[in-house]
């Protein structure tokens, strides 16, 4: 199949990853041996020839991850031997240890955080037996929250919702081995078939709360036609729908853009490619995954935009304190994007106008703009800030500001910055800012 499908990578010792569809593509590895490649990465020595050898680093959408490696052959000894496997041979010994925790922490930290979404998934034959190792709480922390699992509300423990930051670890450092110990013990047992159903779920819920932060954006035309085929229910829009793909791209950071047959975002439950949606569940449970996907995708106008920004730099104006409160919330850091941009460019007209007057003013400062923000000017609260200023792919508010000078605005900041420029600041268009042309 050419479509577009969810890419597999799978991190095991013993086994290819048995998922029994045609609807998810395997990344192949190379085992830096032979030309052949494998379906799965399973030895350390494999680790080093594909960290050392690829130029470009894979990405992928799913990956399965073998919490312990008992059978690789070149890595050192690590862990202790299980009583239970124990064999008259001490070469086949087996030892307990967390190792593919370690191996998928390398993978996982070479994927775009500004990408398409990503999930992964864990299996052992006892994960319990590595719940108290360090590496493996340490590596299963580091891997939690560069997925950010359980930020979508998909995860439980012990019957509990489960969140890698749930206590508020950086405040209370006492509960996070115990935290990330529990979460480890209630990981699946068994092959990698036990995961699948899982992943996919999650992977739904990971694209649907990205969409919903405005970290990602859906193009209204194929998702719109998918649910309208999806509707109707006729043989003939079943077999055009067999067909339909979303195509998403990023709102934060580099630009970028991903199509996927809609087909594979239901691997588990079609296991292969059908040249005909199926009507019943499986149809229904689509419709219901576009219509939550387009009340996520809803964007705001540039006139409601502009509305709300009026309502922060109002509020600036009067010198109302911490104005910022209402819209540090994830659904609301745009605003607040909004608002940092259209005080810069207060500032920049300002100065304009100053000179013209054969005056000069002080160019725009991270200080004043916490001042003017009701945080004050001592820099306390500069992360409240600097967190709004996430959908545009920053992270500081110095750099922030000297890039303005050079780069163009992606959309909406774009269009509601040159409305406010040319409408509330009366600028003029020959001296607008860079960022704005």
């Amino acid at each position: 199949m050419n479509a577009p499908l969810l890419q597999l990578f799978s991190i095991n010792d013993a086994a290819d990853p048995s998922i029994r569809t045609n609807l998810i593509k395997i990344i192949p590895v190379s085992n830096g041996a032979t030309a052949k490649p494998e379906n799965r990465m399973r030895q350390w020595l494999q680790h080093v020839y594909l960290m050392g050898s690829q130029l470009e680093p894979f990405t992928f959408d799913l990956m399965f991850i073998d919490i312990r490696f008992e059978r690789d052959p070149h890595a050192p000894k690590y862990g202790h031997l299980d009583p239970a496997k124990k064999a008259a041979s001490k070469a086949e010994h087996r030892t307990v240890n967390p190792l593919g925790l370690m191996h998928a922490l390398t993978f996982a930290s070479r994927q775009d955080p500004f990408g398409a979404p990503f999930v992964w998934g864990y299996h052992s034959g006892d994960p319990k037996s590595v719940k108290d190792d360090p590496i493996a709480i340490i590596a299963f922390s580091l891997l939690a929250a560069l997925e950010q699992r359980g930020a979508a509300g998909d995860i439980n423990v012990f019957g509990s919702p489960w969140k890698w930051d749930d206590f508020g670890l950086h405040k209370a450092p006492e509960y996070a081995v115990q935290h990330f110990s529990k979460a480890i013990a209630c990981l699946p047992r068994g092959g990698p078939e036990v995961i699948l159903s899982d992943m996919i779920r999650r992977y739904q819920q990971k694209l649907l709360h990205c969409v919903r932060e405005e970290r990602i954006g859906i193009e209204n035309d194929g998702l719109e036609t998918a649910l309208r085929r999806a509707s109707s229910g006729t043989d003939s829009d079943l077999r055009a729908l067999a067909k339909c793909s979303i195509k998403m791209f990023g709102k934060v950071g580099p630009s970028w853009t991903r199509e996927l047959l809609l087909q594979s975002l239901f691997a588990d439950k079609l296991i292969d490619h059908r040249d005909s949606w199926p009507a019943g569940k499986i149809l229904d449970a689509l419709k219901a995954f576009l219509e939550a996907l387009k009340e996520a995708s809803l964007s705001e106008t540039k006139e409601q935009l502009v509305a709300q920004v009026d309502e922060v730099m109002t509020l600036i104006e009067k010198h109302q304190p911490k104005v910022l409160k209402g819209i540090r919330p994830a659904k609301r850091k745009r605003i607040g994007a909004l608002a940092i941009v259209c005080w810069w460019l207060k500032q920049k007209a300002d100065a304009q106008a100053a000179i013209a007057d054969g005056r000069q003013l002080k160019p725009p400062s991270t200080n004043q703009l916490l001042f003017d923000f009701g945080y004050g000017d001592r820099g306390a609260h500069r992360g409240p800030m600097e967190n709004c200023l996430e959908p545009l792919g920053y992270f500081k508010l110095a750099k922030f500001f000297d890039d303005l000078e050079t780069i163009q605005l992606r959309s909406p900041f774009h269009e509601v910055g040159r409305y406010w420029w040319k409408n509330r600041c009366k600028g003029a268009e020959s001296t607008m800012p860079a960022c704005l042309k």
